[in-house]
C-alpha cells in the first residue's frame, strides 16, 4: 500500500438500502455513496486554504518544485484478502 490508506467493509445482503432492495441495487447504492465521498473529499482538500498555503510555502517550492497537496483513491468490490499482508521487512494490514 504504500504511503496510503486504505478502507475495506464487508457488504452483508440486507444491511443497507431499502427493504424490498436487490443486493444488485444495494451494492449499487453503496458504490455510488463511495464514489460520492472520494469525489468530496478531492474538491474539499483541492479548494482548502490551509493546504494551498501549506503547498505554496517557500521553503517546501524551493526543496520540491511544483509540490501540490494531492491524494490517490481506488474503489475496488469483489474479494479481498483480510489480515497481515507482506513479508519480513513490511507489513500492510487489512481488516
Amino acid at each position: 500500500l504504500g504511503d496510503a490508506f486504505q478502507f475495506a467493509w464487508v457488504l452483508n445482503e440486507g444491511q443497507y438500502g431499502r427493504k424490498g432492495e436487490s443486493a444488485s441495487e444495494q451494492k449499487a447504492l453503496v458504490a455510488d455513496s463511495a464514489l460520492r465521498s472520494m469525489l468530496r473529499v478531492i474538491v474539499e482538500t483541492s479548494c482548502d486554504h490551509f493546504l494551498i498555503t501549506q503547498s505554496s510555502n517557500p521553503d517546501l517550492q524551493k526543496r520540491m518544485k511544483g509540490y501540490v497537496a494531492s491524494s490517490g483513491f481506488g474503489l475496488h468490490s469483489g474479494w479481498a484478502i483480510q489480515g497481515a499482508i507482506g513479508s519480513q521487512f513490511k507489513i500492510d494490514t487489512m481488516y
